[in-house]
């Protein structure tokens, strides 16, 4: 499993009481990850967001695969993914991750060893929407500058989410508070974008690292939401023995 898909799948795990008397609490995982979005320098900007609060960091702007991998390096520990047309060299560059848009060759998908995320657009209609859950994509790229919450934006991103049944990365508003963070995570926000060529960019990450460590655990089911029961499927193999046994 690649970082980021290690670090999307220990935020979204509700957590899980320690059982026990005296058993010690174990840190929880945040419940959003900060990706910082660098476009130029990446080496040195990398070491930025790194050191100010990003879990992750986004290179676009075309790096060359030298590039790549001197930025790769710099993440240490950090999951470090590019906006690529494909995956040729990403793997050799240490890239963990790619943003692929609609129009790259189908054929990228295959690479068992790359963790994807689709770049999508408001534009979507609900039924292209729900052609993208069956694709091997860890969450959705909405690009662009974050903007107001408002009751009708949430709306908008919890169409694209809840349709396409992915999380999702975009930036906040630049003065996101509590309030709104947790608003985003209930939308299907799941991945925060810091353009890492603002002014204000190392200061915004430190923001965002404090109030996602002050977020409360994910709710296991929403307000008036039925208990659901997942029943185990059967597997090919005990359907086949069956099939057997009934003749």
């Amino acid at each position: 499993m690649g970082k980021l898909a290690d670090l999307i799948q220990r935020a979204t795990r509700p957590a899980i009481a320690p059982l026990g008397f005296g058993t010690a609490r174990s840190k929880p995982s945040p419940t959003m990850i900060i990706v910082g979005v660098i476009d130029a320098k990446w080496k040195d900007v990398v070491r930025d967001a790194t050191s100010s609060g990003a879990a992750a960091v986004l290179l676009t702007g075309g790096p060359n695969e030298n590039e790549m991998k001197a930025a790769a390096e710099a993440a240490g520990d950090s999951a470090c993914g590019v906006v690529a047309n494909g995956t040729t060299g990403l793997e050799e560059a240490g890239v963990d991750f790619v943003v692929l848009g609609s129009d790259a060759p189908a054929s990228a998908l295959q690479d068992e060893d790359m963790t994807f995320l689709l770049q999508v657009d408001e534009e979507l209609s609900d039924i292209q929407l729900r052609t993208i859950e069956p694709l091997p994509v860890e969450a959705l790229y909405l690009d662009g500058p974050g903007a107001a919450l408002t009751i009708g934006r949430q709306m908008e991103l919890q169409r694209i989410t809840g349709l396409a049944r992915t999380p999702m990365l975009t930036a906040p508003v630049s003065n996101v508070s509590r309030d709104d963070l947790l608003s985003l995570r209930d939308s299907g926000v799941l991945l925060l974008a810091v353009d890492m060529s603002a002014s204000d960019a190392t200061k915004t990450l430190a923001h965002l690292q404090e109030l996602v460590g002050g977020l409360p655990p994910r709710r296991t089911r929403r307000r008036g939401e039925k208990a659901e029961v997942a029943l185990p499927t059967p597997s090919r193999g005990h359907e086949e023995h069956d099939e057997e046994d009934d003749e």
